[in-house]
């Protein structure tokens, strides 16, 4: 779907956190290659609940809370397909709560009408030193207003994570016919990692009342207001572009850290070492994994 390399870009809003765009092939043949574009502004919104969205119905609530909106330009793109007569200012109601506006070249979308009034005035087409075909943009989130929804997005992404990790380990014990005690051990050898709680929890043995054992962390009961993401620790901000050439693709990528005052000899990002993370040693056919010496080499799995 990408289209030609291109300095031409759409300068996002001042307000506009989190945003990102895209040159695209037309959406009709005939029509010229367009520019599809979608931000998130740094605007007050209430957390969410404590569950992640499975379906249509139940992600369509998080959509109309986001305070952002996504757009073409020039007009031909994929939202002009939408059916709708728009009035003299150029708004058109569709289903659900989704308003459009088109002015000039530009064919914006969003739940929220005020967002789609206060464009026209904010964003602008120009020039950009570096050809690509996509560019994005991230802000300073961990101080910005969008911080706590953020935040509740990834409480219930971390929750789901450490919940999948107790899962595995008592489905190992099961397949196994491990003591469930033992599961954890194992599991962290097999997969030559640290199998840990992401809300910084620790794992352990509970008993059910029917006398069944499994896997639980305390951290589950935390609420979500007191959770803070490890992303805030260290992430400023990021931008960047991808260029696409002919059997090969460019990426430029700009980040902010936050360092550590102890930190001296620089910083390692996490999930950096990928390609230098050696497997783990085999263990002999008669050894029992539960007494297997532990692999030196660990790294922390969220």
């Amino acid at each position: 779907m990408l289209g030609p390399l291109t300095n031409t870009r759409v300068a996002m809003a001042a307000d506009d956190i989190i945003s990102v765009q895209a040159s695209l092939k037309p959406a009709l043949r005939g029509d010229p290659p367009h520019h599809f574009f979608a931000a998130v502004k740094d605007a007050k919104v209430l957390p969410l609940a404590t569950q992640l969205p499975q379906g249509f119905f139940q992600w369509l609530p998080l959509a109309r809370s986001t305070p952002g909106y996504l757009g073409s330009w020039p007009n031909a793109g994929y939202l002009d397909l939408l059916p709708a007569t728009p009035d003299a200012a150029g708004f058109s109601r569709h289903l659900l709560g989704l308003w459009r506006r088109q002015w000039n070249d530009f064919s914006v979308i969003s739940f929220d009408r005020g967002i789609l009034e206060a464009l026209p005035s904010q964003i602008r087409v120009t020039e950009d030193e570096a050809a690509a075909q996509v560019r994005f943009h991230m802000g300073d989130l961990s101080r910005a207003k969008i911080q706590p929804w953020l935040n509740s997005l990834l409480f219930q992404r971390a929750l789901e994570s450490s919940r999948g990790n107790a899962a595995f380990l008592n489905r190992l014990s099961a397949q196994f016919r491990l003591p469930r005690e033992k599961s954890l051990d194992v599991a962290n050898h097999l997969l030559n990692t640290q199998l840990i709680c992401a809300l910084d929890g620790k794992f352990e043995v509970k008993q059910h009342a029917a006398g069944a054992k499994f896997w639980t962390s305390h951290a589950w009961s935390d609420a979500p207001s007191r959770y803070q993401a490890p992303l805030w620790q260290w992430f400023r901000g990021a931008q960047g572009y991808v260029s696409k050439y002919e059997g090969q693709i460019f990426i430029h990528a700009e980040l902010d850290i936050q360092r550590k005052s102890e930190e001296q000899k620089g910083l390692e990002l996490p999930f950096f070492d990928l390609f230098r993370h050696k497997p783990p040693s085999l263990p002999q056919p008669n050894q029992p994994p539960e007494v297997i010496d532990t692999p030196p080499a660990r790294r922390d799995v969220r």
